[in-house]
């Protein structure tokens, strides 16, 4: 997951150097030659000014080139991510009957639409073979060995609803509602909409209004549909991009932590609760564990039918008020603090790596 988002963020700094250099070239083309000036810069220019006088679709140009090429970055991104999902969501649960119910019930179905769809391009390299040997040894071997490629057939463009629909088949629930209530996305909508803005009665279609605009400006260019009443200037794209960028770490931060569930009840164990200090320094009754400053804790918080997994970084260890880089407690239990990177409450329920797994 990690690496589809590190290459959309790449892309998107790609598209803002793009722009730069769209209005660099501008800013010379409209420089005024003066008498210093040599004759080869003179003539170069005057014959590049000529050239776009012959061009009157430039803008049309640069901006297709732009809203095409984000649009395709962002829903690459979208597929490629949902994909890394579900990796690693087979690695840590190896039986196919342990998947979530979703994942379970619509990998027949899209694989078998996977065979119909072969001759897509998008899918032209996929192997039948291969995707009937998965399917056995999912349904019969109980094997976790999806065809992960299969969960990203969509024949919509990617708006906040039909990327609802895309995570709800992997079992990720009301994704646009996860999005908005990340910390940083939360931030990053007030400075943009208002700290007076309410999120909780706040429409998604306004909250991801430049979702449903980009996609509809990549169908308008897909048509040629009103091109010369639709094209953005330059100055107004950095926005689109900066909130794409936001969208993309707030919902891969949704799907790690999504993934900690599964991690956790394959290598972590549940430590007894001792006392909470300053809402960070964390005091659990622990044994036959080593850990180390910069490992990670799980936090599972809420009810037993409305639960979410998140993880805290341990930033300091102590025991008996003496500092340690490293601990390891075997046999009898020890009271130990941690001190952590973010805020944690006494109705959770916290858990470290089991030994031997770290």
């Amino acid at each position: 997951m990690k690496a589809a988002l590190d290459r959309f963020l790449s892309e998107l700094e790609q598209l803002e150097k793009y722009i730069q250099y769209i209005d660099s070239v501008g800013s010379i083309i409209r420089y005024t030659p003066v008498e210093a000036d040599s004759v080869a810069i003179n003539d170069r220019l005057n014959a590049t000014k000529a050239i776009l006088g012959d061009l009157p679709l430039r803008k049309v140009f640069e901006y297709n080139s732009i809203v095409v090429s984000m649009y395709g970055f962002f829903e690459k991104f979208i597929e490629t991510v949902l994909v890394g999902y579900l990796d690693q969501l087979c690695g840590f649960v190896p039986n196919f009957s342990n998947l979530p119910s979703p994942v379970k019930e619509n990998h027949s179905i899209l694989s078998a639409q996977l065979i119909q769809n072969l001759k897509v391009p998008k899918y032209e390299n996929e192997n039948i073979s291969l995707i009937a040997t998965k399917l056995h040894n999912c349904l019969v071997n109980d094997k976790s060995e999806l065809n992960t490629i299969a969960f990203t057939d969509h024949t919509s463009n990617f708006r906040i609803s039909s990327i609802t629909e895309f995570f709800s088949r992997i079992g990720i629930k009301s994704i646009g509602s996860k999005i908005k209530l990340n910390e940083n996305f939360h931030a990053f909508l007030n400075e943009r909409l208002g700290s007076d803005l309410n999120i909780h009665i706040t429409e998604e279609k306004i909250i991801f209004n430049l979702l449903s605009d980009l996609a509809q400006r990549r169908n308008d260019i897909s048509h040629g549909t009103g091109l010369e009443n639709t094209i953005l200037n330059n100055s107004i794209f950095p926005e689109y991009i900066e909130f794409l960028r936001q969208f993309s770490n707030a919902l891969f931060e949704i799907l790690r932590d999504a993934t900690l569930e599964y991690e956790c009840g394959r290598d972590f164990a549940a430590s007894s609760y001792v006392a909470i200090f300053d809402h960070n320094i964390l005091c659990l009754e622990v044994k036959d564990i080593n850990i180390s400053v910069g490992d990670r804790i799980i936090v599972r918080s809420g009810s037993a039918s409305n639960y979410i997994f998140f993880e805290r970084i341990i930033e300091e260890i102590q025991i008996n008020n003496v500092s340690h880089a490293n601990i390891a407690i075997q046999g009898e239990s020890t009271r130990v603090g941690f001190k952590l990177n973010g805020r944690v409450k006494k109705n959770q329920s916290f858990y470290l790596k089991r030994t031997g797994d770290l």
